[in-house]
């Protein structure tokens, strides 16, 4: 059974103009070709060769290298294999292009914010991440006691993750109460991960939850500022429960080096 090349086009999810390009560089030739009037028509069971073709351009191969490949056979176990690694290679791409918009939006928070207040809260969705990484439990939560702790949690997932080759663009520590009204807090600290999982480390998957956040810039001992601003953002608007029930999280934007100046820091108060 042969089609028409616009029905062939629609149903390989092509253009007329693409098909035609195929047909002249040899590429994908027509069934048959109308002596009178020129028309093309395509059998469905080359929609098996089109949709190689469309694979092989995805993976970023030219046309005479995807010419190549076809000639030669591909296998579509080789095929799956290929766009599976090229599929983890975009969702590593669109992980970090993230990370970096967060980066400039929270900027660009800051340049308005200038005249105004030093942290303004907004509230915001956070779809579910999860997280290489490592927890323990700190006896308080203030700064003075978990500090030290979250930067020992790091610098050993750090190890982790470049031994294993791991993307270390977003890095988030989590605080959450072991018991209810207990000063026990449970500390997490790692890397989004994009695919598998890493060894030696946890994964902590983080659920979505919609969040009051504030950013904080410049060093660490003064980001007490950015979560009164929630507190107070909290009570304000009657959601004082979330304080009480006391799930924060740190997300670094911006923290690397010594120099904490330039630091950049969010930090999320769970609505949730």
């Amino acid at each position: 059974m042969t089609v028409s090349i616009g029905d062939f086009a629609r149903l390989g999810g092509v253009s007329v103009r693409m098909l035609r390009h195929y047909d002249h560089i040899g590429l994908l030739l027509p069934a048959n070709v109308d002596p009178q009037t020129g028309h093309r028509r395509y059998a469905l069971d080359q929609l098996v060769t089109l949709n190689r073709v469309v694979a092989l351009k995805t993976l970023g191969f030219t046309l005479e290298e995807v010419a190549d490949l076809i000639q030669g056979g591909v296998a579509p176990s080789e095929l799956r294999g290929m766009l599976r690694l090229r599929r983890a290679q975009l969702e590593r791409q669109v992980h970090h292009h993230r990370h970096t918009l967060e980066r400039v939006a929270a900027r660009l928070r800051l340049i308005e914010q200038e005249d105004v207040m030093p942290e303004t809260v907004h509230v915001k969705h956070i779809p579910a991440q999860p997280l290489a990484a490592l927890s323990m439990v700190a006896p308080d939560p203030s700064r003075h006691t978990v500090g030290p702790l979250v930067q020992e949690l790091f610098s050993r997932v750090a190890d982790h993750m470049d031994h294993a080759g791991g993307d270390r663009t977003t890095p988030i520590a989590r605080y959450a109460p072991v018991s209810t009204g207990g000063p026990e807090v449970r500390l997490t600290a790692g890397y989004v991960v994009v695919g598998d999982a890493v060894p030696e480390l946890e994964l902590e998957p983080l659920a979505a939850v919609e969040v009051a956040a504030a950013v904080h810039r410049g060093r660490m001992d003064g980001i007490a500022g950015a979560y009164q601003a929630l507190a107070n953002w909290a009570q304000v608007n009657g959601r004082q429960a979330c304080v009480e029930a006391g799930c924060w999280r740190e997300v670094y934007l911006e923290a690397n080096g010594e120099d904490q100046r330039e630091w950049l820091v969010e930090v999320q108060l769970e609505l949730g």
